[in-house]
């Protein structure tokens, strides 16, 4: 039979992304996952990891309160924050290599319209269609990274404030106290 002091900890376990880039973006399936994992190891299982933790340091009345608080904030910046972090590191690199991809997309664009008035339509009939085609498909290609970081984004704000409101509730803080805050600072 287990005691609530015999009960094992678990910590949340930290989920890596090992490199970044472009085709990583374009092709998501990997930076997908790696969000995923991350909100199931740490968000979504939040509440679970912290009332094993406070249940664990129980304490006498008068100084539970105080050391509530300490411990969800030690929980937060241990495990929660670090999570974020990563998260949102790896979103924002697809947003920024997005941006990227758009500016260099637009400068061959030019550079093709430019080349345009040296082709001689008689040589390579398809030569500027051809090229006009591929533009397209890379443009295509930006808006569903585009469109795929800001849905990402949103999911991202969505679980944050759901975590936010669990430890809360679970930590019994004030919307005015400073680890409270502190969350909203990073949403």
């Amino acid at each position: 039979m287990w005691s609530k002091n015999a009960e094992p900890i678990i910590e949340p376990q930290t989920v890596r992304i090992h490199s970044l880039s472009r085709d990583a973006c374009l092709t998501p399936k990997g930076v997908r996952s790696f969000l995923k994992l991350s909100r199931l190891s740490t968000d979504d299982v939040l509440k679970q990891q912290l009332n094993n933790k406070l249940n664990h340091h129980e304490s006498t009345y008068s100084n539970r309160k105080k050391e509530k608080s300490s411990i969800c904030n030690v929980f937060f910046e241990s495990s929660i924050l670090p999570a974020w972090e990563a998260r949102s590191n790896a979103i924002e690199f697809c947003h920024k290599e997005a941006v990227k991809f758009r500016q260099e997309i637009k400068s061959e664009e030019s550079q093709i319209n430019r080349r345009n008035e040296l082709v001689d339509t008689r040589i390579d009939p398809y030569a500027l269609r051809d090229l006009q085609q591929e533009l397209e498909e890379k443009y295509l290609q930006v808006d569903q990274l585009l469109n795929w970081v800001n849905n990402e984004k949103t999911i991202e704000q969505i679980v944050r404030s759901r975590s936010i409101g669990m430890l809360q509730d679970t930590c019994q803080l004030d919307s005015d106290s400073p680890l409270v805050k502190r969350m909203n600072s990073c949403e």
